[in-house]
Parts: structure tokens; C-alpha cells; sequence
């Protein structure tokens, strides 16, 4: 149902969804609060989830190309389990704002975290701290066997070699819905090629050395997004940055830990512990 122009059904499901999970969190121990920031015009909506009384380190939780605020409750009780104040929302590209608002994924994400956080740090009973989920798109184009040569010229690949790659996405179903249908609706394009250019920012080169907290980069050993991670850390040269890696045998080899996100979720949580504590 993904796609442009986007069916009435998947408005229908997602407000449904809305629904239930907005029932959900405020049956919550603690009720969440709802919140919205303003940005450029739309509104970015999400939800203040308390872990106690009185001042706590906050985690700002932020997903990343295919989920909204649901799917981030999971991750969001574990924090709320250890005491953090948590906040979930749903930035361009994502969850409401792609579907109630039509609002496209932008690169700039600092530009969508800032305000959220500004909001939240006005808030007299939190500290900040953060969490992401991304991935990369040149590594699903080795996936399928696009040549090194033709990489190098990302975005800019030319029409004779996209050709075939775009036959082989139409050849799949799960390719087609995750480039043509979801990947065309979140970034506000119609073709492949405009596609493999609005995803052309959406890159950490040179951006990792302005880091200047603590780091955790996690990789799943089967996941094929991850192979960029240990080159991630050591681009991080102005603050320490550490490398978790997940296993099959643990269950959370797979992409995002999937199989085993409380496995995930305790090993993040771990080290955030840590950090804290040494701060």
C-alpha cells in the first residue's frame, strides 16, 4: 500500500495504529505526555515518557528509515525500566509526518534534532542524551552486485547501467516496495534515479569528527549495512567511541538486532550506564 499517490488504506491503518499505541502509552505506569515542535511550516509530534519523579538523564530516542514512534516503545520501556526519562517522536520521513503530513526525509538531522531537544531541555527534570538507528544506501547497492566502478560515481550513475538495476528491483516484490513504494513516498520522488539523489546527503563523511560525546556504534555480524561501522569509529577522533558487535548465537545478528532487541536494548543501556556514571 506504500506509495504515491498514497492509498487511502494506509491512512486509515496508520491512524488505527496512531490510536491504539496513543491508548497504550498513556495506560503507562507513569502516562506519557504528548508534545509537538514546530519545523519549517509542519509540526514534528512526539511523546515525553517519564521514568520517576524529579530530575533524570533523558534518552531521546530517533529511528530510523522505515519505523515511527510505535515501534520505538520497545527500546523506550527498557530505558523507562532503569529510571531514564524518555522521549520518542517522529521526524520527517517517518510515522506522521510522512503520513498525516506528507513531509519527505531530509539529510539535515540535527536540524530535526535541535528543536526536539531545545523543547525537551526546557523541561525543569531532565538531561539529554541520544539514540539512532541508520543505515546506508550504497551498501544496498552492493547487494546487488553493482560494480565498484559504477559506485564511485554515486549518485551519478549512468542511464545504461541503471537500467538493469531497475529491472531487477521490479523483478522483486520486496525490492520494489522497499525502493519504489516506501523508499519514493519517504523521500518525496518518483523515479530511480531522483531517488539515488535525494539519498545522495545522507552520509556521515565529514561530519564525524564535530562528534564530541561518548559514542556508541553498534554492528550485527549478518547485516550487510553494517560493514561501515569500525570505519565510523575511527572517524570519531574527538571524543571516545567504542564498537559493540551482536551475534547470530545471541540471536541479534540480523539488521536493527531484530531478533533480539531486548538483547540489544541491555547491551545499549549497559553502556549508557557506564558513561553516566563517569560523567
Amino acid at each position: 500500500m506504500f506509495g504515491v499517490p498514497v492509498d487511502d488504506r494506509l491512512v486509515r491503518s496508520a491512524a488505527r495504529q496512531r490510536a491504539a499505541f496513543e491508548r497504550a502509552v498513556t495506560l503507562l505506569d507513569r502516562p506519557g505526555e504528548e508534545f509537538g515542535v514546530a519545523l519549517d511550516g509542519a509540526t514534528i509530534p512526539g511523546w515525553f515518557l517519564p521514568g520517576g519523579d524529579g530530575m533524570r538523564p533523558l534518552v531521546l530516542l530517533t529511528n530510523g528509515y522505515d519505523a515511527g514512534m510505535p515501534e520505538l516503545l520497545l527500546s523506550a520501556s527498557a530505558g523507562l525500566r532503569r529510571g531514564y526519562h524518555v522521549a520518542i517522536f517522529d521526524g520527517p520521513g517517518q510515522g506522521r509526518m510522512l503520513f498525516e503530513q506528507r513531509v519527505p526525509l531530509r539529510a539535515d538531522w540535527e536540524a530535526v534534532v535541535s528543536p526536539v531537544l531545545d523543547a525537551l531541555l526546557g523541561r525543569p527534570d531532565v538531561h539529554p542524551g541520544l539514540y539512532g538507528i541508520r543505515e546506508g544506501m550504497v551498501a544496498r547497492l552492493e547487494m546487488l552486485q553493482v560494480p565498484e566502478s559504477v559506485l564511485a560515481q554515486f549518485p551519478d550513475i549512468p542511464a545504461d547501467v541503471l537500467a538493469p538495476i531497475e529491472a531487477f528491483i521490479d523483478s522483486s516484490r520486496f525490492l520494489t516496495w522497499t525502493v519504489k513504494q516506501r523508499g519514493f513516498m519517504t523521500h518525496g520522488v518518483d523515479n530511480v534515479s531522483g531517488y539515488l539523489h535525494a539519498i545522495d546527503d545522507f552520509t556521515l563523511a565529514g561530519r564525524l569528527g564535530d562528534v564530541r560525546c561518548p559514542t556508541l556504534v553498534t554492528a550485527a555480524e549478518s547485516d550487510p549495512l553494517a560493514g561501515s561501522a569500525p570505519q565510523v569509529v575511527a572517524e570519531i577522533t574527538g571524543a571516545p567511541a567504542e564498537l559493540l558487535r551482536f551475534t547470530a548465537e545471541e540471536g541479534a545478528g540480523d539488521h536493527c538486532e531484530w531478533r533480539n532487541r531486548a538483547r540489544f536494548d541491555q547491551v545499549a543501556y549497559d553502556w549508557l550506564d557506564v558513561q553516566l556514571r563517569a560523567g
